[in-house]
């Protein structure tokens, strides 16, 4: 197996028993896999996690002469996580939205 394909396998693992509500000793048993395995990589995805880090990107931005205005543009924001996105056009969404994102990242 390669070294991806084990990160691959082993992100699922993780999540998977952080859904089940088992503590890591029991599902590991009736997963057949040991703890030290488990820890083992549970430790080694959490370091590559910090290696990755966030990554940044200069932004050319045009002269604001340039940009054509819409006068029918209304003030959106797009939150994209993971594999869906929202799109906010109402201010008073936004308290709504963040407790959303903030109950996501808890669960993940």
């Amino acid at each position: 197996m390669s070294k991806t394909d084990s990160i691959t396998l082993w992100r699922s693992r993780i999540q998977s028993r952080k859904l089940s509500g088992l503590k890591v000793n029991d599902w590991c048993e009736q997963n057949s896999i040991s703890r030290h395995a488990y820890y083992y990589w549970y430790r080694k995805l959490k370091d590559i996690k910090k290696e990755q880090g966030d990554v940044f990107a200069e932004v050319m931005l045009e002269p604001a002469s340039m940009i054509p205005i819409e006068k029918t543009a209304k003030p959106e924001i797009l939150i994209t996580w993971k594999d869906f996105s929202i799109s906010i056009t109402d201010q008073h969404a936004i308290p709504m939205a963040a407790e959303l994102l903030s109950r996501l990242e808890k669960q993940c």
